[in-house]
């Protein structure tokens, strides 16, 4: 009886282990997808909604539209842009107008494939002029080539239907450094700043417009509420240094752009302005080297789209270098 007794409750302890599995995960394939979608759970989710696709063509039946999203989405989730590309494109390829596929496959596409996505982006705004992502994105492919007037257009209309995201004020104010626009440049972060007043880099752009207009005590009063903000910013660092060299504080100086240079080491202008200052030391050696450092990194975020790639730089850094071997060849 004994026996009997126990193995009714071994039985009875599994029937309520399952009844709490499928509870948790039970149902068809799509069902405990969506569950493991909602526990973060994305690589067991696109496992059960692939065997739902299975499934379906076993059945010889082509799956719906929500699946094949689903199944985009979680891959873009899991960073595998590339596989998610396929099941945005067979979802336009029922519904051209698919707007939500039309914005995942050109963001998946942003995340490799610059001109790609910059096709698949106009083609979303063709759809919606004033979709404030797609307009968004955009720019920062027009601003990763260099195109600053259509960045800067494609971001002003991306801030028109949506003036809460902080990043467009970003992207307009390095723009705007860029161009050298000041009074733009300080109105464009004090505005940023009214909605978010903790973003340390438009303390550190305002900053810096105040040290373009050689306002240096303002400017750097606002790159130190920017380091206040955050420790480790080298942007307002190396902008704190320009306010101390505009202001021969030379040492003070070259103390903020090495600091700079600790929290970003692929960061151009700081190893050109330590080039000026060695150069004016005359330790021509260093200068060199941070004359090339500053070169190499230029060339590097040129090819790599970099949003900080600052072309403007090239001709001074060579300047600079031909200065030191004219007098390297003088001697």
């Amino acid at each position: 009886m004994k026996i009997i007794n126990r193995l009714i409750f071994l039985i009875v302890i599994a029937a309520g282990l399952y009844g709490f599995y499928y509870i948790q995960y039970g149902g068809n394939p799509v069902d405990r997808g969506d569950k493991y979608l909602k526990k973060m759970k994305y690589d067991k989710a696109i496992s059960e909604y692939l065997k739902e696709i299975e499934n379906r063509k076993n059945e010889k039946i082509e799956p719906d539209n929500e699946l094949l999203l689903k199944i985009a989405d979680t891959y873009e989730k899991l960073e595998k842009y590339e596989s998610a590309i396929p099941y945005f494109k067979l979802i336009l390829k029922r519904k051209k107008d698919h707007l939500q596929a039309q914005f995942g496959l050109a963001f998946n596409l942003y995340k490799g494939n610059f001109k790609g996505a910059k096709k698949e982006f106009n083609d979303l705004l063709r759809l919606v002029p004033s979709h404030s992502l797609g307009n968004y994105y955009l720019a920062k492919i027009f601003l990763g080539n260099e195109n600053y007037s259509s960045a800067l257009k494609h971001l002003k209309m991306a801030k028109d239907t949506d003036d809460s995201n902080i990043e467009i004020y970003k992207l307009i104010s390095i723009i705007y450094k860029h161009k050298k626009n000041i009074e733009a440049g300080i109105d464009i972060c004090e505005e940023g700043i009214k909605i978010n007043p903790e973003c340390s880099e438009l303390y550190s752009n305002l900053g810096f417009f105040y040290i373009l207009d050689k306002e240096y005590e303002k400017g750097r009063k606002e790159c130190n509420t920017a380091i206040g903000l955050d420790y480790k910013s080298a942007q307002a660092r190396h902008h704190l240094g320009l306010c101390c060299f505009g202001t021969k504080l030379i040492d003070a100086a070259e103390k903020q752009f090495e600091e700079a240079l600790k929290n970003r080491e692929d960061y151009p202008l700081p190893h050109y302005m330590l080039g000026i200052i060695e150069f004016q030391k005359k330790n021509f050696k260093k200068s060199l080297e941070h004359y090339e450092k500053a070169l190499e990194i230029v060339k590097e975020h040129k090819k790599t789209k970099n949003f900080y790639y600052s072309p403007e730089l090239i001709p001074s850094i060579k300047k600079g270098i031909e200065s030191i071997k004219k007098l390297k060849s003088s001697r």
